[in-house]
């Protein structure tokens, strides 16, 4: 059973973290990060992850390949 988060919006590093089915590391999501494999929203000096968002990489097995589908819909639209 996934926790929820206490906003529909965005979240920190910790909440993420309690989020995530597997509990990963701090040092794991850092290198999900600079490796492009988890969304991210990048602001001053901390990362924020937005709910909707994370449940669309966890339902699509972690793959961020649906943001790229999701940029080509709204061109076309």
């Amino acid at each position: 059973i996934v926790a929820p988060f206490k906003s529909s919006f965005s979240q920190d590093l910790k909440e993420l973290q309690l989020y995530l089915p597997d509990k990963p590391a701090k040092m794991t999501i850092y290198s999900w990060v600079q490796q492009g494999k988890i969304p991210v929203q990048k602001g001053s000096k901390k990362l924020t992850f937005l709910r909707s968002e994370i449940d669309e990489w966890l339902l699509n097995g972690r793959s961020m390949k649906y943001k790229a589908e999701l940029k080509l819909k709204t061109k076309k639209g």
